[in-house]
């Protein structure tokens, strides 16, 4: 019986693996942590019914997931020479800590900020950061906060316009020139999460939308930037924008938050990478995706901040 559910657990998985472009299958196979503990329950009752082959079969089965899980932090290039540094975050809409990611941003000066889940009353608190980047998209008159993103740059970001999806969420593009003479396609979105068909069709329009503006890029480096809602363990984060370079951290757990709240405690593994960063450069053109990490000492939302290296 135990062998049963062994393989039936499995051929679920791979079943959903095979066929994710089906919106509930795509949000089973999202979280490799819930076949991870799934399974080293089955290797625990495998111990205690003494049943070799289970034991074999589901511990390698648990080391897998682990295996696939995202990292907290992941260094591809361990020599960047002066990297630019980008902080990504999701505040959430009822983020009542922000002082601290304030003071954090402040302290790291990171070249730019891309932040969702921005409501004027959240850009408010960032006003003392204006005189180190003066170069920011959103609260200006007749723009708002389209999606709810917000960018701060320390350098020029210009022609930066909206490109609106077909369900209505809205694409934010321009041209970033962190150094002089090096100009960067910019685009930022936050696709709905995907907890219905309707919303996962909405998720996947933005993404089609960000596949089809980079590709007009008029510069030799892009780079896309939010939370896109798309875990890592999906088979369309692989084919999304292939051509380029990304590093999947884990910075979401929603579960985790919940029983951080409630209990005081937290359960390794228990999250997905979803706030991603894809970086591209061509020809001659540089650009390196040096790292990535979650700021896990930064408190206050369901998402973790992101600090990312790039070298261009």
């Amino acid at each position: 019986m135990l062998r049963l559910l062994l393989l039936a657990t499995l051929a679920i998985w791979l079943m959903c693996w095979w066929k994710y472009d089906y919106w509930w299958a795509e949000n089973i196979i999202s979280v490799s942590a819930f076949m991870l503990y799934l399974f080293a329950v089955i290797v625990l009752f495998s111990f205690y019914l003494k049943d070799k082959l289970s034991i074999a079969a589901s511990l390698l089965v648990t080391m897998s997931f682990y295996y696939f899980t995202p990292p907290f932090n992941k260094i591809v290039q361990q020599q960047c020479s002066s990297p630019l540094s980008i902080v990504q975050y999701n505040l959430a809409f009822n983020n009542d800590n922000l002082e601290q990611f304030v003071e954090s941003i402040a302290e790291k000066q990171p070249d730019l900020v891309v932040l969702n889940e921005a409501s004027p009353e959240h850009a408010e608190q960032f006003s003392p950061l204006f005189a180190l980047y003066p170069h920011r998209f959103g609260g200006q008159e007749n723009i708002g906060y389209p999606s709810n993103v917000f960018i701060l740059s320390k350098a020029l970001l210009y022609g930066l316009q909206i490109e609106r999806a077909s369900y209505g969420g809205n694409l934010i593009q321009g041209v970033w020139q962190p150094k002089e003479g090096i100009d960067v396609s910019v685009f930022f979105a936050h696709p709905p999460s995907p907890r219905s068909q309707s919303l996962w069709r909405d998720r996947n329009s933005m993404i089609n939308l960000v596949e089809y503006q980079v590709s007009k890029a008029v510069t030799e480096r892009s780079l896309v930037a939010g939370d896109f809602n798309l875990s890592s363990m999906s088979p369309r984060y692989k084919q999304t924008l292939k051509d380029h370079q990304s590093i999947p951290v884990r910075s979401w757990s929603m579960v985790n938050q919940r029983l951080e709240d409630y209990f005081g405690i937290r359960l390794p593994l228990l999250g997905i990478a979803i706030d991603h960063l894809w970086l591209k450069g061509e020809q001659k053109a540089q650009a390196i995706l040096c790292s990535r990490r979650s700021l896990i000492e930064i408190k206050g939302s369901d998402h973790y901040p992101v600090l990312s290296f790039i070298q261009l």
